[in-house]
C-alpha cells in the first residue's frame, strides 16, 4: 500500500487526479514493479492469513496477490457527506 501522495511505479493519474491509468494486469505490475516498488520507505506490506482482515484507508494505493488457492474478499466502501466530493 501506499499514501495517497505517492504514486506507485507503474501506475499513473492525470493533471486533476480524476483519472487514474494502470495498464497491466495485477501479475504484470509485480513482475515488473514490484521490486522498486517495495524498496520506497513509503510502502506498506502485509500477508493476510486465515481469519484475518486488512483495512486500507479512502484514497490509498493498494494491490492484492492471493498467495492461496482458495481465498475470499469482501470489499466495502462508504460513501458519506465527509468524503463526497461536491
Amino acid at each position: 500500500m501506499f499514501p495517497p501522495h505517492v504514486e506507485p511505479p507503474g501506475v499513473g493519474r492525470n493533471r486533476d487526479m480524476s483519472a487514474v491509468t494502470a495498464p497491466l494486469s495485477v501479475i504484470e505490475w509485480f513482475v515488473n514493479f514490484y521490486d522498486e516498488a517495495s524498496k520506497d520507505p513509503n510502502c506498506l506490506q502485509g500477508i493476510c492469513r486465515t481469519g484475518e482482515v486488512i483495512f486500507v484507508p479512502s484514497g490509498w494505493w493498494h494491490c492484492v496477490l492471493n498467495l492461496e488457492q482458495d481465498n475470499i474478499a469482501i470489499t466495502q466502501n462508504l460513501v458519506n457527506d465527509a468524503n463526497l466530493v461536491n
